[in-house]
């Protein structure tokens, strides 16, 4: 926190985004090797605003300040509300997943794979096309759509949902929940997978960052609100 850096550039460098999942050391994998990866002190967390208990479907992130910089080559990802990317908003915008989640090679065993897997979600879901899907739609989310071949699966949640753009990546979102996948692989009907939307959170990220914003969340909700009667 006492480095300043020019808010379009890299200061939130110095923070992780993750959901609310819970991660356990794997006793038959080499976590301690330097090829692994690095462990990093939190110095801050910021949670309670927009995190509750009980797997309600929303308000399932936290945010973590780090007592160091992530190691060069690492590159951030950017908060799209702090650039000039209209074009993130585009219906057309290809949105994509990451984690850590349940093997499909071990019967989706509640075992993460070892290795970082990348999932092509498509385009979003229209608002009515989310709520159709999805009766508890809350505002603070978006859709994706399902699919039995290929979709995130348990240990996936709280992972990022990205879009990129011009060689940037942008966060859009953060995997929540949806239909089990095991289900899906059996024959259940696909329906919506739910991600939680960066956007509604956006002066909460501005306050932890240090940022002097107004509260935009009502703005938001009025607008989320707007979208899904009249489209």
């Amino acid at each position: 926190m006492n480095d300043v850096y020019p808010f379009n550039k890299v200061k939130e460098k110095l923070y992780v985004l993750v959901g609310g999942i819970c991660i356990s050391r794997n006793k038959n994998e080499n976590c301690t090797a330097k090829d692994i990866g690095k462990r990093i002190k939190i110095r801050r967390a910021f949670y309670k605003r927009f995190f509750e208990l009980g797997c309600s479907g929303t308000r399932d992130f936290a945010i973590l300040e780090l007592e160091e910089k992530v190691p060069d080559g690492i590159n951030h990802i950017c908060l799209p509300h702090l650039h000039n990317v209209d074009e993130l908003t585009d219906k057309s915008i290809k949105l994509f997943a990451f984690g850590w989640g349940a093997d499909r090679t071990k019967a989706y065993e509640a075992a993460p794979v070892p290795y970082l897997q990348k999932l092509d979600l498509g385009v979003k879901m229209t608002e009515d096309e989310c709520r159709e899907n999805n009766l508890q739609k809350r505002p603070d989310t978006f859709c994706t759509w399902e699919h039995a071949e290929k979709d995130v699966c348990h240990g996936d949640s709280g992972g990022g949902v990205s879009a990129s753009l011009n060689g940037r990546s942008f966060l859009m979102g953060i995997v929540s929940h949806g239909t089990d996948c095991s289900d899906l692989v059996v024959g259940a009907p696909p329906k919506a997978q739910m991600m939680t939307d960066i956007r509604y959170y956006t002066a909460d990220l501005d306050s932890a960052l240090g940022m002097r914003v107004s509260d935009r969340k009502s703005r938001w909700e009025q607008l989320s609100t707007n979208q899904s009667y009249h489209t």
